[in-house]
């Protein structure tokens, strides 16, 4: 998944304002909808590998995993044009079971970074639309996590 093209769907994008110590923060959270595959259960690690085995097996329905060991630069095109989002943080992923028996289960990736104007503009206009999408993992790896390089 980190390093690779993911083809995903802009689910959502949203502005949060704060004031924080008499200053307002703007952030952006954007989620991204992908096929809830090995590949992606291998780098999220053993917990998110566990959680693909039991949604596939209908023990479960849907499950949260928290994303918050996570930074990724995320390069994002779509109708010809593109835009970097040069740090997004983790935020967290809502694993759900697959609605048709043929379907595998899916995965919607939470990711928050700082206001841009630009990229709020893109993905404001391309939301509901698939974009390739480049997530490549950053220095900051989940303690004691083998699976995270």
């Amino acid at each position: 998944m980190f390093g690779t093209t993911l083809q995903c769907g802009i689910k959502t994008v949203k502005v949060r304002v704060k004031d924080v110590q008499g200053r307002m923060v703007r952030r952006c959270r954007v989620t991204l909808s992908h096929a809830f595959d090995a590949d992606i259960a291998r780098e999220l690690g053993k917990d998110a590998i566990s959680l693909r085995k039991s949604l596939k097996d209908n023990a479960i329905e849907k499950a949260t995993l928290p994303l918050d060991g996570f930074a990724a630069l995320g390069a994002f095109s779509a109708g010809g044009k593109s835009i970097e989002i040069q740090r997004m943080v983790g935020v967290k992923a809502n694993c759900t079971q697959a609605k048709d028996s043929e379907d595998g289960p899916t995965i919607q990736l939470e990711f928050e970074f700082q206001w841009d104007e630009k990229a709020w503009v893109f993905l404001g206009r391309n939301c509901s639309a698939m974009a390739d999408v480049v997530l490549t993992k950053r220095q900051m790896a989940l303690v004691g996590d083998e699976s995270v390089n």
